[in-house]
């Protein structure tokens, strides 16, 4: 059996025997979180920045809006910015995530675990420090959009959930991984 069909079959299932079936109610919701990204570098255009190690970890800050609807599904737009620079001193590099992504939501008493796939817009740019750089500071980037998948695990108390999630974009040089923990917060 083809591996898609086999996780869709146990998609369907979990679908069919939640035990939330109707129990969520719909509306918006926001979420910040903290953000971390391991980063495997293509050697073009960065080959100037590369340093031995081709894979960089980066840190940042996230945000998004969604919509919870009775059924279960969700849909969610988030933003990410995660870099290894602090303030431009040293040789850096900055990831912009902005992912568009569907999925279903899955709710047992306080925990939730939620399937996702979507759409992924990101923008990876290397940028020379100031620190010990005699002349103007040379940059490069990449950019494009490509499908993403991922999940989220909550904890859910009253009208706000901590809430782990982890993200994957499969991308020309490679992809990336991308995981936050943070605070999601039902109007």
């Amino acid at each position: 059996m083809d591996k898609r069909i086999k996780y869709l079959v146990i998609l369907i299932a979990l679908i069919v025997i939640s035990p939330s079936a109707l129990a969520e109610k719909s509306g918006p919701f926001a979420s910040v979180n903290l953000s971390h990204a391991v980063v495997p570098l293509p050697s073009q255009p960065f080959e100037p920045f590369r340093r031995k190690d081709s894979t960089e970890n980066l840190m940042g800050i996230g945000g998004g809006i969604g919509y919870s609807f009775n059924s279960q599904f969700i849909v969610h737009l988030e933003i990410n910015a995660v870099e290894n620079s602090f303030l431009g001193t040293f040789d850096g590099y900055r990831l912009t995530h902005v992912d568009l992504s569907f999925g279903y939501l899955f709710r047992w008493k306080k925990m939730h675990f939620t399937p996702k796939v979507g759409r992924a817009d990101w923008r990876l740019s290397a940028k020379e420090g100031m620190f010990l750089n005699p002349g103007i500071e040379e940059s490069r980037a990449v950019s494009d959009n490509d499908p993403v998948w991922g999940f989220s695990i909550g904890y859910r108390k009253t009208q706000s959930e901590l809430v782990l999630s982890y993200k994957n974009v499969n991308t020309d040089f490679g992809g990336y991984d991308l995981s936050s923990i943070g605070l999601l917060i039902k109007f």
